[in-house]
């Protein structure tokens, strides 16, 4: 299966380098991520990058209110690390991607790794 994506909006914050850990409070993402679903309403889905930003415990709260799915970039490294592994283990409250496992995923253990007895 092949997924393709492209941005159709995308909004950003313009702090200069040393404010990005500072400035961004627990709802800078959320803020964010609503003002860009309102500038792109047929948008299928949100894409929140920023690393140093405190992202993933808003990502199930824009889920339920816009309806659409959002990853967050750390999450889907994580969720890429723990499928790789073959760890498939639900993680609640934190938006669909680490709540559900999709049947396209392929488990493909990576070599030297040690499979799950879960």
């Amino acid at each position: 299966m092949r997924i393709t994506a492209s941005a159709v909006a995308e909004e950003g914050l313009s702090y200069a380098l040393a404010d990005c850990m500072t400035r961004p409070t627990m709802d800078t993402s959320y803020e964010a991520a609503r003002a860009l679903s309102g500038k792109s309403p047929d948008a299928e889905g949100l894409f929140v990058s920023c690393p140093q930003w405190p992202v993933i415990g808003n990502v199930a709260r824009l889920e339920r209110e816009t309806a659409k799915p959002v990853i967050a970039q750390l999450a889907a490294i994580l969720w890429g690390c723990l499928s790789q592994l073959g760890l498939r283990e639900p993680v609640t409250g934190y938006g669909r991607l680490l709540e559900t496992w999709p049947s396209w995923v392929e488990h493909t253990v990576a070599p030297n790794a040690v499979e799950s007895t879960r």
